[in-house]
């Protein structure tokens, strides 16, 4: 990896793994995905089945039920959109750990380099399945997001993730102890 300073070490490196996953996170969306869903859905089956049935003019009976299909488009954004997000981000993104900081290279068009020093993560979570494929989530001090916000980076503030990591557990392990070395090294950041 090219984007290492002089010194820097990588300790783990990777790619999402590939494919249409639903994770964790996305659950908190599914009880107003559905309902929006089977409203949208409900709704154009009704406008078809009213206007195909009645003495509806040909128009209305083409136009009026193709007016909930954005709405069942939505509907199913809202399910499955942090999946198909996730699946098409995946293929142009790369991650590594090293003993400084988190990099995050992200080749969509232009190439976007992202890293977040060890020191100043002030947090860090880790949601895994069954398979050990999971998603390893931090947090940033206020100070580094209004840092970011002024830099015009908030792009960055959204790739405030690992996502889609085979073996999570051990990259979630070795991110904790590089976090301990380096926080050891450097001592404690003032948020």
């Amino acid at each position: 990896m090219h984007d290492l300073t002089p010194g820097e070490r990588v300790l783990w490196s990777g790619r999402p793994v590939p494919g249409f996953r639903l994770a964790k996170g996305d659950r908190k969306n599914w009880a107003g995905g559905c309902v929006f869903t089977g409203f949208a859905v409900f709704w154009t089956s009704a406008a078809f089945l009213m206007t195909w049935a009645g003495d509806a003019p040909p128009f209305f009976r083409f136009v009026f039920p193709l007016f909930g299909l954005p709405f069942v488009a939505v509907g199913l954004m809202v399910l499955f959109g942090g999946a198909f997000r996730r699946a098409r981000s995946g293929r142009h993104t790369a991650y590594a750990i090293t003993e400084r900081r988190i990099i995050i290279v992200s080749e969509k068009g232009s190439r976007e380099v992202t890293s977040f020093n060890l020191e100043r993560i002030e947090s860090t979570e880790l949601q895994a399945g069954s398979d050990g494929v999971g998603t390893i989530t931090f947090t940033i001090s206020r100070r580094d997001m209004d840092r970011l916000i002024q830099q015009q980076r908030i792009d960055a503030l959204s790739r405030l993730s690992l996502e889609s990591v085979s073996d999570a557990a051990s990259v979630y392990a070795t991110l904790e102890a590089a976090r301990a070395r380096r926080t050891a090294e450097v001592g404690e950041i003032d948020p």
